[in-house]
């Protein structure tokens, strides 16, 4: 799991009006202008799986329990997708106590590294960690 920010162009905003409503908009106000956050759950070898869109200023705690239930992965062969991973990895935007026990509840095992206020991780596997760097997301994508 990852998310990053993608900004977007100042007139952006505004999307029309389908029958007298506001249509849905995932940018936000933040200290660089108008944004969007892009949160990503692919499998191993950078597949996306699912994706989710927010305002820029939202956090990805907001989004965790939404990704981790969407989305599944084909079994090779025959039989139902799996929806449930064996591990989830994610980086530090994605550390609490409520994300780990939620995933913990569900059977998955968290790769998370932990905040500096947090209590360390005994088995903490550092090489799938640094796997996650594979997933592939414009850091600078912008949104017109």
């Amino acid at each position: 799991m990852d998310g990053t920010v993608i900004r977007a162009h100042q007139h952006a905003a505004g999307a029309r009006r389908v029958g007298g409503k506001q249509g849905a908009q995932a940018l936000g106000r933040s200290q660089g202008g108008f944004s969007t956050k892009l949160h990503l759950r692919a499998e191993r070898g950078s597949k996306p799986i699912t994706f989710l869109l927010t305002a820029g200023q939202r956090h990805e705690q907001s989004v965790f329990e939404a990704l981790v239930d969407h989305g599944g992965v084909k079994r090779a062969g025959r039989g139902w997708p799996r929806l449930r991973p064996k591990r989830m990895v994610g980086d530090m935007g994605y550390s609490s106590g409520k994300a780990r026990r939620m995933l913990r509840r569900r059977h998955v095992t968290p790769v998370i590294p932990t905040k500096s206020t947090e209590r360390r991780q005994p088995r903490f596997d550092r090489e799938l960690y640094h796997e996650r760097t594979l997933l592939k997301i414009p850091r600078r994508a912008a949104i017109q």
